[in-house]
């Protein structure tokens, strides 16, 4: 037998490769259904080839090489649409995959060309095909059309989703309103739309959206984290820190309760509730960075110190060695004012 590296390049260029991609690096546990299907394609075999390739694949899902062989294989068996889904996987391994790309532009391109535009499964299964590369435009001009020829119950949710992943969260909105109001219960549908409202700045939509999410799935932990954030950006302060507060005690969500909790007080210019909320943070995970970066510039300037002298006053206003050191720090931050105060 060939050395695997010569099959390979013989594979690329009988498929048309650049001859630029070497496949002799396939981990250790699947490479000899790999070397199989090289050895395969070297002669002439595509069907036991591609189906040797699609074995290796459940092994080896993220196998960039393999699975952009196994796209170009099926493309050649015209199986276009499967060809398709491998070249998403591909682009999902390596965005900056333009091999893989280009192929998937020259299937659309095919597809699109020969398409019924009457058929509805054809349409929906190209508007599906037009949303795996982000030719969101396209995509949604297809999505439309298969609405209008056969409006199904799920299909608003399928396109509002596409129109979230494009940005285009008016219309993506919009198709979320249409499909809840055929289904109010679906849970997953009401905190899809209710980030959408956060996203749009529409916070009462949004909570009233996670409410009914949370009527309908009590221990969604997203959708509470999403509702505290929906108070929080509403200015619904209070209500966003007491159930920020019961999800940090649940340690359900990680650090993100945490880390909205210091926000929260930062907006309050409660400067050592803050520093708490970090502290804690860090406890939970040391490597956040944005808590130790956050941490060194209030220890790093006179912020911390000033709220703790502030603080010991309230306590012991008589304490006059710790407000002659207040009223330099006022000085030396500026705070003219607030040192004759």
């Amino acid at each position: 037998m060939k050395p695997l590296f010569v099959m390979a390049l013989t594979v690329l260029l009988l498929l048309g490769g650049s001859g630029d991609r070497l496949y002799a690096q396939e981990s250790a546990d699947g490479a000899s259904g790999y070397e199989r299907a090289i050895s395969l394609l070297q002669e002439g075999i595509l069907f036991e080839a591609v189906h040797e390739l699609e074995r290796f694949v459940v092994t080896n899902p993220d196998h960039e090489d393999a699975r952009m062989l196994l796209a170009r294989s099926l493309y050649r068996l015209k199986r276009d649409l499967r060809a398709a889904e491998e070249v998403s996987q591909v682009i999902r391994i390596n965005a900056d995959n333009m091999e893989a790309r280009r192929l998937l532009m020259r299937i659309r391109l095919e597809i699109g060309q020969r398409l019924d535009r009457s058929s509805y499964t054809d349409v929906l299964q190209y508007a599906r095909l037009c949303a795996i590369p982000g030719s969101y435009e396209r995509a949604a001009e297809y999505y439309r059309l298969a609405l209008t020829l056969k409006p199904e119950p799920m299909l608003p949710l399928e396109f509002a989703r596409m129109l979230s992943w494009a940005g285009h969260y008016e219309e993506s909105a919009y198709q979320y309103e249409l499909f809840l109001k055929a289904n109010p219960e679906h849970s997953d549908a009401l905190h899809e739309a209710g980030r959408i409202y956060n996203s749009l700045g529409h916070f009462k939509l949004a909570a009233e959206a996670f409410e009914r999410c949370l009527v309908q799935s009590p221990g969604h932990v997203e959708a509470r984290l999403d509702l505290a954030r929906a108070w929080l950006w509403g200015g619904q302060e209070e209500q966003a820190a007491r159930l920020l507060e019961d999800l940090a005690k649940s340690n359900a969500s990680g650090d993100v309760p945490l880390m909205l909790l210091a926000s929260l007080a930062r907006m309050q210019s409660l400067v050592l509730d803050e520093h708490a909320w970090l502290e804690r943070v860090l406890v939970l995970n040391p490597a956040n960075v944005e808590a130790q970066s956050r941490i060194k510039e209030l220890a790093s300037g006179s912020l911390l110190e000033i709220e703790r002298l502030r603080q010991g006053l309230v306590r012991q206003p008589e304490d006059t060695v710790a407000r002659r050191r207040l009223a330099d720090l006022y000085i030396e931050a500026g705070r003219f004012a607030d040192a004759v105060s």
